[in-house]
């Protein structure tokens, strides 16, 4: 993604930057870590102010994308499922 003035034509608008860790008890099952990114953005989504979303296409719908880290660890009989990312929240414009 590359920074563009508004008024130039772009492909997509960005409208937030968040972060997911969670940590589960048990070895949990994960879908690389989309669902929270979908969940976190989704929060994002709903307080982005109305002119950031107005382009996006379908009307209503976003994006994220983000690299995910799922590390499940035993130790001392017990296991943990942690899941941990940076993602970009988005609508297409185009």
């Amino acid at each position: 993604m590359r920074p563009v003035d508004c008024a130039q034509p772009h492909d997509l608008r960005v409208f937030a930057q968040t972060s997911v860790d969670r940590t589960f008890p048990g070895r949990k099952e994960v879908d690389n870590g989309g669902d929270y990114a979908e969940e976190e953005c989704g929060r994002a989504y709903a307080r982005a102010p109305e002119e950031w979303l107005r382009d996006g296409r379908p009307k209503g719908s976003f994006m994220s994308t983000g690299p995910t880290e799922v590390v499940y660890s035993v130790g001392v009989g017990k296991s943990k499922t942690s899941v941990s990312g940076a993602y970009t929240c988005y609508v297409v414009t185009s």
